[in-house]
């Protein structure tokens, strides 16, 4: 590998890197077209992008060029790890990136607000040594484990281990829990974002999936997104508003919980003392009716909505100018630079009034309708 950063032509060329990914997103941030500094990386809006985003790398394979001027990947796939099975007489086990997989960031910090950060990845797609990925013969047994691992159940017992590296050592000592429908739903409407992953859509999609619906009646979350799923992939099938994407992680949380024996009061235990942080974030963090986050003071959402005071001078509004809006809209004009082609004005429009939520009362809410749901 060798470091250049843009846009790769395909997931063959993107190498993947810490900043890259979080909590369940794939897509969390963009490496800067400079990208100079661990801060230079711009949050994704997955509400505006196409359906082969590709982010940019900071990472590319070092090639041959064939006199011919055709690129040679040889050197680089001769150097990727395989899987220690053989397949259909095979002489050797398949090159890992043959596969889906499960990547997470290496580097553990119980002092921020997460510290168990994993997605999962397409087949291509290569990392640098701070990412660690894992392969599962079974690709249903991967978003299993892969779900679970994106609840704060698993980040709270990574944080009791006292690791500061996560890598396979410790993984394997993580439980395996069996499939769950509504669990596995979310985490493929959360990690799903692009085409990337229609076959791993279409492969592990079920019926079942469209008579699922949301443990919560507000109003920024639509039923109808689960009715209106099948097995192809489409552009609307993934979650893509902060809103949804929360509540979707909120769910996957007491799913796991439950699965594991925890009770209720256990689970906002866990969140009230073990994550302090997310918890601040959380008190800080404001949705505007569409879902969208209007401001927030989360370190990871630096750029996202508008900041805590304007600027007069500038003819600039902040969050302290608006937070009182009962209705109508506000808009922020921005300059994106996370698409392929250069830096475009965008404008992004928010609807008043803005709220905040209360995870340890939605944890109640889910636990009570889930409990329902299984008595039925």
């Amino acid at each position: 590998m060798k470091r250049s950063t843009g846009f790769p032509e395909d997931l063959v060329h993107w190498i993947l890197s810490g900043p890259h990914f979080f909590v369940g997103t794939p897509l969390n941030k963009t490496p800067r077209a400079r990208c100079t500094e661990k801060g230079h990386y711009d949050c994704i809006d997955l509400t505006n992008i196409p359906e082969t985003y590709i982010p940019r790398t900071n990472y590319v394979p070092v090639t041959d060029i064939l006199p011919n001027g055709e690129e040679d990947l040889g050197k680089y796939y001769h150097k990727i790890p395989r899987v220690p099975w053989k397949e259909n007489g095979e002489s050797e086990g398949k090159p890992v990136t043959k596969f889906f997989r499960l990547a997470n960031r290496r580097m553990v910090d119980p002092s921020v607000e997460r510290s168990f950060i994993s997605a999962v990845f397409p087949i291509g797609v290569a990392h640098i040594d701070s990412v660690f990925s894992t392969v599962f013969k079974d690709s249903l047994n991967l978003c299993n484990f892969a779900g679970a691992s994106q609840s704060i159940v698993y980040d709270f017992y990574l944080r009791t281990t006292g690791k500061s590296d996560l890598r396979g050592s410790t993984l394997e000592n993580f439980p395996f829990i069996e499939n769950n429908q509504p669990r596995l739903l979310r985490f493929l409407l959360l990690n799903c974002i692009t085409k990337h992953y229609e076959h791993l859509w279409s492969k592990l999609f079920s019926s079942a999936f469209i008579e699922d619906s949301w443990t919560s009646n507000n109003p920024r979350l639509n039923n109808y997104h689960f009715k209106n799923l099948s097995n192809r992939w489409t552009w609307e099938t993934p979650l893509r508003t902060d809103f949804s994407r929360r509540q979707a992680l909120i769910e996957v949380d007491v799913l796991v919980a439950r699965d594991l024996g925890m009770t209720l009061e256990e689970l906002q235990t866990i969140f009230r003392i073990r994550f302090p942080v997310m918890k601040k974030y959380e008190k800080q963090t404001y949705y505007d009716q569409t879902g969208r986050v209007v401001y927030t003071i989360s370190q990871g959402l630096y750029g996202v909505g508008f900041p805590r005071k304007g600027n007069k001078q500038q003819g600039t509004i902040g969050w302290e100018d608006i937070c009182d809006m009962s209705s109508g809209t506000v808009s922020r004009t921005v300059i994106d630079d996370t698409l392929p082609g250069g830096p475009v004005e965008r404008e992004i429009i928010y609807y008043a009034p803005f709220d905040r939520c209360d995870r340890e009362a939605d944890y109640a809410t889910a636990w009570a309708e889930f409990e329902r749901r299984e008595s039925l």
